[in-house]
């Protein structure tokens, strides 16, 4: 059998390498950094250097406020009201809520699609 041949030298590197090197002390500085952040920040950046900012999000902001006629509403003794559509003569689909006791004593709150079928 023949002898394995031995791996080719690795070449040699001709010119050193031009790219900065990495520093993670560099990247709390306010040039370096970068800011992803896709809408503007509600809170201020920190003002002293190793401080920390923790702030919360807007509880307001996904709140759609006061809606005019709301304040006559009255809810119905019978729950909320039946959300169903007849899509043929003999098909009838409908969402509704409904609640089922674990084994374990929760009760599992659920919304369920339901389809109808008269024959």
């Amino acid at each position: 059998m023949p002898l394995a041949e031995p791996a080719p030298a690795p070449p040699i590197l001709s010119q050193e390498s031009t790219a900065q090197s990495f520093d993670l002390a560099d990247l709390g500085t306010e040039e370096n950094t970068i800011d992803f952040s896709a809408v503007q920040r509600r809170c201020a950046p920190a003002s002293r250097p190793g401080e920390i900012v923790v702030c919360a999000p807007d509880p307001e902001a996904e709140r759609l406020g006061t809606i005019p006629g709301a304040q006559d509403f009255e809810p119905s003794r019978n729950g909320p009201p039946r959300a169903a559509i007849k899509l043929t003569e003999n098909i009838e689909a409908d969402v509704h809520v409904d609640s089922y006791g674990l084994p374990n004593g929760m009760v599992s709150n659920r919304v369920m699609v339901g389809v109808k079928v008269a024959f």
